[in-house]
């Protein structure tokens, strides 16, 4: 293969400042031997400054930058690179690893700085936080508080109002979803410094995971631009995934221009996604916040696959697409008149169907970075990335809790590790969560295999003892620190009569079912409670007085319907996983559950509902394991086959 224009450059550019360099440095000698000490100065200054930059361009060289770069962005990039490289070496995992040898004492600082900065807030002189001087006192003097604690001071800060629960005026209010209750507002004071961290979080386990994949390739990234609103007070309301503006150049490191992040249509930024990534066959990494939107984008491609290597050929972007016109033109030129030698490579890969295609579209690609949080990943993995690693990046919430995943060379067990540098964790036993006010543990007093709901306290917040609704077990420790996996939100808890089964014990039952079933298996599922559905609904049952549930499966099959042998299996392990469901159907207090199968895309259609009729946006968006509206359930039964 040809050496790329932009090798050549590079290696040319590197070897024009290193004679530059030893020219400069000899005439420092020189210099130094006549006696001109400003010369000799100045000259040693010109040259080591020269050689360096050399070095510079050499590292780049070194790093086999994606040859869809350009000499502008590889240079702008690689500097950027550069200095993140160096930051991580230097500060960003030393001060990681030091809070996970010694968690409390990092904690405990950590609080001391929160209250510093805003313990003298109309807020923090209300609750004596200038009295707090440690974990401990932090437990006894301060509540444990939900949203509707916060409420009327958000919604005093969002009008105007200053100084109330943060010294510092907010950047923007966090909007959450949506899909399982109200959204909630949460202030943040510094939406670059929270993606400092998490950027440095996910860098931290790149490198520690893939030293091989250089950041100096293009990655594919499946971005979607959200909605952004304004409070009266002019700061911004956006959900916590929303790119800020300053920081456009981390953009160059994308396969896509800076444009295509400002799609808010799903269809049209993954087909724009997809276009530019084709074209690039360094593509290292795809970059996307969940595994369904993979698999959504994956279904797109493969059914206008022709139409975007017919676009790569020409350097065009299709007619029917729906793109602002200043968009498209902008787009259309980055294309750079067409590629007809990369869409004859790409429509023979196509040609030869889609198993392992990502890899051989693109050669360099080491890892999906995504969280996969309804197990679809080994279906995508079989039909599409095969030779391709998954890594399931961060956990990461609106309220701002960031933990890395630091992957097996760490770590003897899959799990999420919290930073005590960055957040004041607290723990509640799952058992005690009923309970408004209930003990609390650190990170030090924890045990594995216990299960708990976590309380946070930071800066950018002014939120303190919050709970969050998120139950994680402790599966082992890193250093000393705890390994956490998401297990269910309290707020997703089903219940009919008293049985209360969260979404981690429906979960195990209903993929326990379908792997009774043969050639089959399960792709999305949601439920939904019977008393949801209003009598004057085609589902509502007049002859059945007992509750139970809805359960819609999606399975990757062309299976159409299910038998009744099938349904009864999800009753069945449902039962074997909780007593008192079990109790219950026995007594004849619960019916047994319907069970629908979901044709291919109904879990899509879902999707577009939500992100059409709720706060919700594409970054934020998960699968509803448990369906809170009644227009839900109407679409997931539209969706089904009869």
């Amino acid at each position: 293969m040809a050496v790329s224009k932009l090798y050549v450059q590079l290696a040319a550019c590197s070897t024009a400042l290193l004679v530059a360099a030893l020219f400069a440095l000899r005439n420092a000698c020189g210099s130094a031997a006549g006696s001109s000490c400003w010369k000799c100065i100045g000259w040693g200054m010109l040259g080591l400054g020269l050689l360096g930059l050399s070095l510079v361009y050499l590292w780049i060289l070194s790093q086999r930058p994606s040859r869809r770069h350009t000499f502008k962005t590889v240079s702008q990039f690689g500097l950027l690179v550069l200095v993140i490289k160096c930051l991580h070496n230097l500060r960003s995992y030393p001060m990681a690893k030091a809070s996970w040898q010694k968690p409390r004492e990092h904690q405990e600082r950590l609080l001391i700085e929160v209250i510093k900065k805003n313990g003298n807030t109309e807020y923090g002189r209300r609750f004596g936080l200038q009295e707090v001087k440690s974990l401990d006192d932090l437990r006894r003097r301060h509540p444990l508080t939900t949203y509707e604690h916060y409420q009327g001071y958000v919604e005093r800060m969002m009008d105007g109002e200053t100084n109330i629960l943060t010294a510092k005026t907010p950047a923007s209010f966090v909007r959450t979803s949506g899909t399982t209750g109200p959204s909630k507002y949460i202030p943040l004071t510094s939406k670059s410094n929270l993606f400092d961290r998490i950027g440095t979080t996910l860098n931290l386990t790149l490198m520690e995971n893939y030293p091989d994949v250089s950041l100096l390739q293009k990655h594919l990234n499946l971005y979607v631009s959200p909605r952004v609103f304004r409070a009266k007070s002019g700061a911004l309301i956006e959900p916590i995934s929303r790119f800020p503006d300053e920081y456009k150049t981390l953009l160059l490191g994308y396969t896509s221009p800076p444009e295509g992040f400002q799609l808010g249509s799903i269809f049209e930024a993954n087909y724009i996604h997809l276009l530019f990534g084709l074209l690039d066959r360094d593509v290292g990494m795809i970059y996307v916040s969940f595994m369904h939107f993979l698999r959504s984008a994956l279904r797109q491609l493969s059914r206008c696959w022709p139409e975007i290597v017919d676009d790569i050929e020409h350097g065009t972007i299709k007619s029917s697409l729906d793109l602002p016109p200043h968009i498209r033109a902008s787009l259309t030129t980055a294309l750079g008149g067409g590629d007809p030698v990369r869409a004859a490579e790409l429509r023979t890969e196509f040609e030869k169907g889609f198993s392992g295609l990502m890899k051989r579209v693109w050669p360099r690609l080491r890892v999906i970075h995504s969280i996969d949080h309804t197990g679809i990943w080994p279906q995508i993995e079989e039909r599409w990335a095969k030779s391709v690693d998954h890594l399931p990046l961060i956990f990461a919430s609106s309220e701002a809790f960031i933990c890395p995943y630091l992957g097996l060379k760490s770590m003897d067990v899959h799990g999420h590790v919290p930073l005590p540098s960055v957040v004041v964790t607290e723990f509640i036993k799952v058992e005690d969560t009923d309970q408004s006010q209930p003990k609390t543990y650190f990170m030090d007093e924890v045990e594995v295999g216990q299960c708990y709901e976590t309380a946070l306290t930071h800066e950018w917040s002014g939120f303190y003892r919050y709970r969050m609704g998120d139950i994680f077990r402790v599966v082992g420790f890193h250093e000393n620190c705890p390994i956490l996996q998401f297990q269910y939100r309290t707020g997703l808890v089903l219940n009919l009569c008293y049985e209360k089964l969260n979404t981690h014990v429906v979960d195990e039952a209903i993929k326990a079912a379908v792997a009774r079933w043969s050639g089959v298996s399960l792709t999305e599922y949601t439920v939904a409670e019977s008393p949801l559905v209003p009598e004057d609904s085609p589902e509502y049952e007049p002859n059945e007085d007992l509750p139970y549930y809805y359960v819609f499966l999606e399975l990757a099959s062309s299976q159409k319907s299910l038998t009744d042998e099938e349904k009864k299996a999800v009753d069945e392990e449902l039962r074997l996983r909780n007593g008192d469901y079990d109790r219950l159907r026995r007594e004849g207090s619960i019916s047994h559950p319907r069970v629908y199968s979901v044709r291919s895309g109904g879990f899509e259609a879902l999707r577009d509902h939500i992100l059409l009729n709720t706060n919700a946006t594409a970054g934020q968006y998960k699968i509803p394991q448990k369906l809170r509206s009644y227009s839900f359930f109407q679409i997931m039964v539209a969706q089904s086959w009869p």
